[in-house]
C-alpha cells in the first residue's frame, strides 16, 4: 500500500474515533428508551466501522512487509549461476595421439627434428617463401574439402585458376594470392614442389600459430616452407 492511502485511512479512522468520543461523551438526562437504543447503535457501528478500518490498514502493512521478505528469500534460494558454470562442467577435450605429436599442436622450436607427415595419398606443396606456401595449400585445402564434403571437384574460374567461390572465402583467396605475388595460381604453382612423405627436417623457424613453417633439409642443405600441420615430431618406438 503506497503513502496517500495510509494517509487517507489514518485520517478516516481519526474522524470515527472522534465521533465515537462525541458519542460517548453525550450525557442528556432524560433519554428515552429509543434514543437510547438509537445511541447505543451508532456507538456499536462506530466501533465495528474503526475495527474494520483498522484492520484493513493491519492486513495491507503486513502483506508489503511479507511480499517484501518473499522477494529476499527467492533472490536467496536462487542465486544467478555463475558465468563459467557451464565451461567448468564440459569435460576436457581429449586429442587423438595420432595428432598430439603434430606441429600445429605440439611445440616444434627451431632445431627440432621433424618428419613431413602428410595424410595418406594426401599433397602439399613446399615452397620457397612463406606466402606462396599459404597460398597454394590453401587452395589445395579447399579442393580437397569440397572433394570430400560433396564427392565432386569445384569450378574453377578461367582468370586464376582457383575455384570459384564467392564472397569471404573469393577475399580471403584474393588476399592470399596477393601477397604471394603471383596472378595466377598455375603461377604460384611453378614456384614450389610437390611436399616430400615421411622425410626427415629440420625445423628452421617456428612460431605458434603460424599457418606454414620454415624448414631445411639434412645433407642437401635445401630449404623450404611447408604446411605446419604437415610437420610431425618422430613417434617413439615402443
Amino acid at each position: 500500500m503506497d503513502a496517500d492511502e495510509a494517509d487517507r485511512r489514518q485520517r478516516e479512522i481519526a474522524e470515527l474515533q472522534a465521533r465515537l468520543d462525541a458519542l460517548k461523551g453525550e450525557t442528556k438526562p432524560a433519554k428515552t428508551p429509543h434514543q437510547r437504543a438509537g445511541v447505543g447503535c451508532a456507538v456499536v457501528l462506530a466501533v465495528l466501522v474503526l475495527v474494520i478500518l483498522v484492520a484493513g490498514l493491519s492486513t495491507c502493512a503486513g502483506d508489503d512487509a511479507s511480499n517484501a521478505k518473499q522477494s529476499g528469500t527467492s533472490e536467496v534460494q536462487t542465486p544467478p549461476a555463475p558465468a563459467n558454470q557451464a565451461a567448468l562442467s564440459r569435460p576436457a577435450i581429449e586429442i587423438p595421439p595420432e595428432l598430439a605429436s603434430r606441429c600445429d599442436i605440439a611445440e616444434c622450436p627451431a632445431g627440432t627434428i621433424v618428419v613431413t607427415a602428410p595424410a595418406k595419398d594426401g599433397a602439399f606443396f613446399a615452397c620457397r617463401s612463406e606466402a606462396l606456401s599459404d597460398y597454394t595449400n590453401f587452395v589445395l585445402g579447399l579442393v580437397a574439402m569440397q572433394k570430400e564434403l560433396t564427392g565432386s571437384m569445384p569450378n574453377i574460374d578461367p582468370e586464376t585458376g582457383e575455384p570459384a567461390y564467392q564472397e569471404q572465402t573469393r577475399q580471403m583467396l584474393n588476399e592470399l594470392r596477393s601477397k604471394a605475388g603471383v596472378t595466377t595460381f598455375d603461377q604460384a604453382v611453378a614456384m614450389c614442389a610437390r611436399g616430400p612423405h615421411r622425410q626427415k627436417v629440420t625445423v628452421m623457424n617456428f612460431e605458434k600459430g603460424r599457418t606454414s613453417t620454415w624448414v631445411g633439409q639434412g645433407k642437401s642443405g635445401a630449404s623450404y616452407w611447408v604446411p605446419t600441420n604437415e610437420l610431425e615430431l618422430p613417434r617413439q618406438r615402443r
